[in-house]
């Protein structure tokens, strides 16, 4: 009894470790925490961004295929800098996608006709990026900063988009689907490249890398579930407030 009660314990505390949003909690209580730290400081910043994106569902037994599609997306930052260490947050516009191959069918030819069209697939999105990052001077205008972090994506649409007059009825061009749960997080890494114009403006680059984790839909009862990764190059200014 003594023994079941205690895998019992240890099993609770697994779940609570590995939930993603008790995860996501935990992040949001300790970036708060900081922030209140960092405030005493005279690094306070905010910037603007826009951010290219490669990005596409991982192969897997049901996901088969899928190939790398493009987008832009865009947002406003906040920074605060202690030293050399930092926390940055914002929001952003983030459109993910993926894409793959099907073949065209017809009236006259249901099965097929050999033509095959890219079936384009996208998760919109409204991010509020949650990022830790330190920073290594390179000379007395540019500074690198290796950066981690988590994308909370809160998703409004969810759609399948496909060329006009490219399959049968009764599909639609557009469709609505529900294929990821309304909270999207995802872990982010990143190196960032900044230079500082003046004592006031700074420009920076960050090429990133983020998986996505946590909760997600099974997909037609199966076992397997979606997961996106993306490639971002961040570009944007900054401005110093005190």
């Amino acid at each position: 009894m003594f023994i079941q009660k205690q895998r019992h314990i240890f099993n609770r505390i697994i779940i609570f470790q590995f939930t993603p949003m008790r995860f996501l909690i935990f992040i949001l209580i300790s970036i708060l925490y900081y922030s209140q730290q960092l405030q005493a400081q005279n690094s306070l910043s905010v910037g603007l961004q826009v951010s290219p994106a490669i990005s596409r569902i991982l192969d897997n037994n049901i996901y088969s295929g899928h190939k790398y599609q493009g987008n832009l997306n865009f947002g406003a930052t906040v920074a605060f800098e202690k030293k050399k260490w930092g926390i940055s947050s914002g929001i952003s516009y983030q459109q993910l996608g993926s894409k793959f191959e099907v073949e065209k069918a017809t009236t006259g030819l249901p099965g097929g006709t050999g033509e095959f069209y890219d079936v384009n697939f996208y998760i919109r999105s409204i991010a509020i990026p949650l990022k830790l990052y330190y920073s290594f001077p390179l000379s007395s205008r540019f500074t690198l900063s290796p950066t981690v972090g988590i994308l909370p994506n809160f998703i409004y649409s969810q759609t399948f988009e496909v060329p006009e007059n490219t399959v049968v009825p009764p599909y639609e061009p557009v469709l609505d689907i529900e294929m990821f749960n309304q909270v999207f997080v995802a872990a982010y890494a990143g190196v960032s490249l900044r230079h500082a114009i003046n004592d006031f403006w700074s420009v920076e680059m960050t090429p990133g890398f983020s998986y996505q984790f946590g909760s997600q839909l099974p997909d037609f009862g199966k076992s397997s579930r979606p997961v996106f990764i993306a490639f971002t190059v961040e570009v944007g200014v900054r401005y110093q407030l005190r």
